[in-house]
């Protein structure tokens, strides 16, 4: 049986059969390399599309985000992002409604790879959901039943902040782990979870969902996650990782980069 576990540092989402009048590859990979130290978020905020971008090499970049080229379009250089060394830079994104591949590189270094565009609202965003992500950290881990959603964008450092997991309605066991060194990103910590319809267990850094029991709803299923407090100086950009249970076919990875704000001085 075919299993759905995505990990690594190169998402290897595909598109077949496309090809450009210079690409001979039947096959385009998507996802934004981490080895470069460089962690693209997308996000929904009020409707609209944007994109966090970390840096967490220890110089300042920029990053260039262009249209990837096809039979119709040129390649276009679209805009260019600053990100100082350690830091988090956040921009919105409702021009790029309508595109189709982004490239995202360095202007002073290697390209990252690509990204699928924000095609259009998302079924699931509500007037509820005023901050959501749909897509994986740097394009990975690709499950169009799991999101989450927040109150804002950037959490406070003093904790409290409550998240909500979306899942769908059959799905298995979900385990959300601390340790993920390959991302380069400190773990979002979780201080308490819970749900109306899903068993769910604290013990240390490990948060774990189990199944639904007999008797519960047969619609999708919320979990509740409440964030503890952590220290940070700077925009910083956490990362909440873990994976779920597909019934029959395996596991599928669940990444996202959760933004934290740096303390206000009093």
């Amino acid at each position: 049986m075919h299993r759905m576990l995505q990990t690594g540092l190169l998402s290897l989402l595909v598109l077949g059969s496309l090809m450009s009048a210079d690409i001979h590859a039947s096959q385009i990979p998507l996802g934004i390399d981490a080895r470069q130290l460089v962690f693209v978020q997308e996000y929904w905020k009020d409707g609209e599309p944007g994109y966090c971008i970390a840096n967490a090499g220890n110089k300042d970049t920029v990053v260039q985000v262009s249209r990837w080229r096809s039979r119709q379009l040129p390649s276009v250089p679209l805009r260019a992002w600053p990100v100082p060394a350690g830091e988090v830079r956040c921009h919105e994104a409702g021009f790029l409604l309508g595109e189709w591949l982004l490239e995202f590189k360095k202007v002073d270094g290697p390209r990252l790879g690509l990204l699928r565009a924000p095609m259009k609202r998302p079924a699931g965003l509500t007037a509820h959901s005023p901050v959501a992500s749909y897509q994986g950290l740097n394009g990975s881990c690709r499950d169009r039943e799991v999101w989450l959603e927040q109150d804002r964008l950037w959490l406070d450092p003093q904790g409290g902040a409550k998240l909500r997991l979306h899942l769908p309605a059959d799905t298995g066991p979900v385990t959300f782990s601390p340790d993920a060194a390959d991302w380069r990103l400190p773990p979002l910590p979780i201080a308490a979870a819970a749900s109306d319809t899903l068993p769910v267990q604290v013990e240390g850094k490990r948060v774990s969902i189990g199944e639904a029991g007999p008797g519960t709803k047969k619609g999708p299923h919320w979990v509740r996650l409440s964030v503890a407090p952590v220290q940070v100086d700077r925009p910083s950009m956490f990362l909440l990782a873990g994976q779920r249970v597909i019934r029959g076919q395996g596991t599928q990875c669940f990444v996202r980069g959760v933004l934290v704000a740096p303390r206000r001085a009093e």
